[in-house]
């Protein structure tokens, strides 16, 4: 543990919150088997996830050392409401335009072509100041298309990395996995194991049907944050430091340190407006005020969403007058 961890002030009432899925990917990764096999002995999937468990043992011995709380939570991965909410965001909201030569998709400030080639299908982006090839054909709602239709384009990729509608987390898919054991197999035995631990490390695992770990750890920082002296969330996911506790502290187990934030509150709008990339939720689209109509062909980012917080101008208003309020309102409501 580093200085700063090992020199944290003992206390008898604190509460460590553990992120067990930013845990358990750490843990997993480190293996590496593809890499590693040779170093491990890792020869069958039973092996890794044998050496998996252990890891997984010695960080809460590690955690519990370092922090000495007298309670503690896992917080375990639920199926996600934000997959859904994402879906029926863009159904309602992306256009599909169409002639009998090919598709075409707008969301946000992305457009694509999609044309069928034999038996697959053929993707190109079109850049936003180029949508006029299209915005005269006949068009739809990606929600109202038929059911096979709509599947097509949710699962259709640019370049095997890019969803060409903006699905939750939709990035991932093709993420390196360089290990053993099948991603779906992991992800089971590792929320199963969170259950199965938590006995010989007193603490209580909490799954909540439709929630993620992020949730779970949120509210129940906000339900118990005047039960304890002090409180320790492990993760290494930087949207925790949108929780405003004078109490808490944040660890990142992967740089063993502490995260800082002076201003979870401007922390937090400033996430709002430029999005999410690892959780592929986007930025605002802006209309481009060069070529009225169309959108800019980049969204606000990092430097674009504090220079407007910076202005004192009503975000919310201004999102309303010039018509970005339902993006604005989908980020919001994915990243509070």
């Amino acid at each position: 543990m580093s200085y700063e961890v090992e020199t944290y002030k003992y206390d008898t009432r604190r509460l460590m919150v553990v992120d067990w899925s930013s845990v358990a990917y750490q843990n997993i990764f480190s293996i590496g088997s593809g890499r590693n096999a040779g170093k491990y002995g890792v020869l069958t999937q039973e092996d890794e996830l044998r050496l998996w468990r252990n890891k997984m043992v010695v960080s809460m011995y590690e955690f519990i050392q370092a922090f000495n709380p007298l309670n503690i939570i896992i917080a375990v991965d639920g199926e996600s409401w934000r997959k859904s909410y994402v879906k029926q965001y863009y159904n309602d909201n992306a256009i599909v335009y169409y002639d009998d030569h090919a598709m075409y998709t707008e969301a946000d400030n992305y457009g694509y072509k999609i044309m069928k080639c034999g038996e697959t299908y053929i993707v190109e982006r079109v850049e936003t100041k180029k949508f006029s090839i299209f915005r005269n054909l006949k068009h739809c709602f990606l929600g109202q298309l038929p059911a096979d239709k709509n599947a097509l384009i949710w699962n259709l990729y640019e370049k095997e990395s890019r969803p060409i509608i903006h699905s939750y987390k939709g990035k991932r898919k093709f993420s390196m996995w360089d290990v053993v054991t099948p991603k779906d197999v992991w992800r089971k035995h590792k929320d199963e194991f969170a259950f199965t631990i938590s006995k010989f490390f007193r603490s209580i695992p909490i799954r909540v049907s439709g929630a993620e770990g992020d949730d779970v750890i949120y509210n129940s920082v906000q339900a118990l944050k005047n039960e304890y002296q002090s409180i320790v969330i492990v993760t290494r996911d930087s949207d925790m430091l949108q929780i405003d506790v004078p109490n808490l502290k944040i660890y990142d187990h992967l740089n063993d340190n502490f995260m800082t934030c002076t201003s979870p509150s401007e922390y937090l709008a400033t996430k709002i407006l430029r999005g999410d990339s690892s959780d592929n939720i986007q930025g605002m689209s802006i209309d481009d005020p060069k070529n009225p109509g169309f959108p800019k062909s980049k969204q606000i980012g990092e430097k674009g969403a504090k220079t407007l917080l910076e202005s004192g101008e009503n975000v919310y208003e201004k999102a309303k007058r010039e018509g970005w309020l339902k993006q604005y309102t989908r980020n919001a409501d994915l990243i509070d």
